[in-house]
């Protein structure tokens, strides 16, 4: 992956003698089927996975997920950032024996707290810290790119303000719960000197599963060391997203007192993926749900057409690879052998994510 990407400084890596330690930020709604894929992907390259969710929906919406977060009791271990006992460090208004059942009430629809709390995430939970955001920014609702944004600033703001011992070399991943990076793109940040930062992440992309290959790649900025993102981007994970560094006011003072040029650079290339993006990857009942809480400003907001919210019709585009306006998308042929089809995990479990590996609707007439 790194042989192929633009790194300007490959011939100056070296092995470091100590492993740096990563952090994995995310926002998660309801991409439950891809965050165990996250998980497992990545247990062995991240440290410590940031992990928000909110009483919220994108759209303003209130989410029956009352829930008050207590100074956490962290452990001795030198990072200082895994919590001794995730689920004690939680109160709400109702016994803990009832906190299970109680704690989302989304009908249908699970919560990421429910899980973590009956052991659904106990293999990986040493290494989840949970960030609960209990309020909608003001405009959010009118503007559905302030809310969009403001998830990602609360969710570095908090998170990292709870984790001590951060040390500035650091590395800080953010994504979209839709976006798994590669295990070995996150090991050589992990394991190697010598590359600059920020960096993106070109991702393979795919709609509704990953049966429909979309052309050429996501080339997301992702990540930069812990320092970079404290005194560049203000600790603000959107602005590391959003924001090209050397507009921002603290760059030069950065370069300046680190000794390091700033050069962003991608991780992989737009022909050789260092991770997946996998679009609405959902059953038809996860489309209606995303459909429903979109935020008020990515239009058109499909979830406001009562056609475009039909379970029938949602099969079909996922049958077709359609999209919402009745267009057809051209999509080069897939084979699910073929390198960096999906994630390992996937592969390795692919009854549990057939439904994603395979279209399930597609006729054998079809092809």
């Amino acid at each position: 992956m790194v042989y192929h990407s633009n790194l300007p400084t490959k011939e100056r890596l070296t092995p470091r003698e100590t492993p740096r330690r990563v952090i994995n930020a995310i926002n998660v709604n309801h991409e439950f089927d891809l965050l165990h894929v996250r998980f497992h992907e990545l247990s062995q390259a991240v440290d410590l996975f940031l992990v928000c969710e909110s009483n919220f929906t994108a759209y303003g919406e209130k989410r029956p997920l009352s829930i008050s977060v207590r100074n956490n009791n962290y452990s001795d271990d030198p990072l200082a950032t895994t919590p001794k006992c995730l689920g004690s460090n939680f109160t709400a208004d109702y016994d803990k024996s009832d906190m299970i059942d109680s704690v989302c009430g989304l009908g249908e629809e699970d919560c990421f707290l429910r899980l973590l709390l009956n052991g659904t995430y106990d293999y990986i939970r040493h290494k989840i810290l949970y960030v609960f955001l209990d309020h909608f920014p003001e405009g959010g609702r009118q503007d559905g790119w302030i809310a969009d944004d403001y998830l990602r600033t609360y969710l570095t703001h908090n998170g990292l303000s709870r984790v001590s011992g951060l040390r500035s070399d650091d590395v800080f991943v953010i994504n979209d719960a839709d976006e798994i990076p590669a295990r070995e793109g996150l090991l050589f940040l992990k394991l190697f000197d010598g590359w600059t930062e920020p960096f993106a992440i070109h991702m393979r992309k795919s709609l509704y599963g990953f049966f429909w290959k979309q052309f050429g790649s996501l080339e997301v900025v992702s990540g930069c060391t812990v320092g970079m993102l404290r005194d560049v981007y203000d600790g603000d994970g959107i602005k590391l997203r959003r924001r090209e560094y050397y507009t921002m006011p603290g760059f030069r003072k950065y370069e300046n007192d680190t000794g390091h040029i700033l050069v962003q650079w991608s991780v992989g290339s737009p022909f050789h993926f260092a991770g997946w993006h996998c679009s609405w990857c959902f059953r038809p009942e996860g489309i209606f749900f995303k459909l429903v809480s979109a935020q008020n400003g990515d239009f058109p907001r499909w979830g406001d057409y009562e056609d475009k919210r039909d379970l029938n019709y949602i099969r079909d585009l996922i049958r077709t690879g359609g999209w919402f306006d009745g267009s057809l998308q051209e999509y080069p042929p897939v084979d699910a052998k073929e390198h960096m089809y999906a994630p390992k995990y996937m592969l390795e479990h692919y009854e549990r994510y057939r439904y994603l590996l395979e279209n399930p609707y597609r006729k054998a007439s079809e092809g």
